[in-house]
């Protein structure tokens, strides 16, 4: 994914879900192999310095995604919340993070160097949301 090799190339640690692999996957009953991902997620929420969540609007987000994000948010952890397309946002997703932000992968770059160095997140990057 383009935005995880920006990252990595700014030296940002980045731990994607969709690289997550469990060793011999195959071998475990579903419903374990399902638990150690999930703990896996937990794990890295917990470690991480903010979260940066893509949306694909609140019909296209998964529910993955969306239970991560509502996670993280709980345990107060900043999230960046990446718009990526112009569909309407679900009220909980909008009102669920730091800031946000429109597709564009400098842009994004750009924001969370500015976080690393020491600028706040900054709540005028909130998109406007159709809650009704």
């Amino acid at each position: 994914m383009e935005l995880t090799q920006s990252l990595r190339d700014n030296n940002f640690n980045v731990y994607g879900p969709w690289e997550h692999t469990i060793e011999h996957a195959w071998d475990w009953p579903n419903e374990e192999w399902g638990l150690m991902v999930f703990e896996d997620d937990i794990n890295a929420i917990r470690n991480a310095d903010w979260v940066v969540v893509l949306s694909w609007g609140r019909k296209g987000t998964t529910q993955g995604t969306a239970w991560e994000q509502g996670f993280a948010f709980g345990i107060g952890k900043p999230i960046l919340f990446v718009e990526m397309n112009d569909e309407i946002q679900s009220l909980m997703a909008a009102n669920g993070r730091y800031a946000s932000i429109k597709w564009d992968v400098e842009g994004i770059i750009n924001y969370l160097i500015a976080i690393r160095n020491g600028k706040d997140f900054d709540d005028k990057l909130r998109t406007k949301t159709e809650q009704k």
